[in-house]
């Protein structure tokens, strides 16, 4: 609960509509969820920062998702970065991220193989790393990736 109170506290920083009703729907659970779906919420790179740093201290995430916020290479770098081991699904889908990040989430994809989906479409990679991410497709075939 520790966990939603201090996620809470940091969309309720945002300030824009859609963070406060998620923040109210935080507060408003009696346990705690093994889902992080914050789709669409106009999270910044300054957001995913901080929230990658509480995510560390949760070890039960099973799935996240920050598609359709524009947290750039910074907030996903951060996001990747503190990641759970017990992630299986992640979601950045048009965050405005390239190479940079990419690079990070290639890496931490080479060396996590319990991961069932990534869906980071609509996104600025360079032909050179998708093609990368292709092999990666090829290395783990029970990897689902999209790109």
């Amino acid at each position: 609960m520790i966990f939603n109170q201090q996620l809470s506290q940091i969309l309720l920083a945002n300030g824009n509509e859609k963070c406060i009703h998620e923040a109210e729907l935080l507060d408003s659970l009696n346990s705690p969820s093994t889902n992080l779906h914050l789709r669409d919420l106009k999270l910044s790179a300054t957001d995913a920062i901080s929230i990658a740093e509480l995510k560390a201290t949760k070890s039960d995430l099973l799935s996240i998702s920050f598609s359709y916020n524009k947290i750039e290479d910074k907030g996903a770098i951060a996001l990747i970065t503190n990641l759970a081991k017990s992630v299986r699904e992640i979601g950045l889908v048009d965050c405005g991220i390239g190479d940079r990040a990419g690079e990070v989430i290639l890496e931490w994809l080479k060396n996590n193989s319990q991961l069932k989906m990534i869906c980071m479409e609509k996104n600025n990679f360079s032909a050179e790393l998708l093609s990368q991410f292709k092999q990666i497709k090829r290395v783990q075939p029970n990897l689902m990736l999209v790109v």
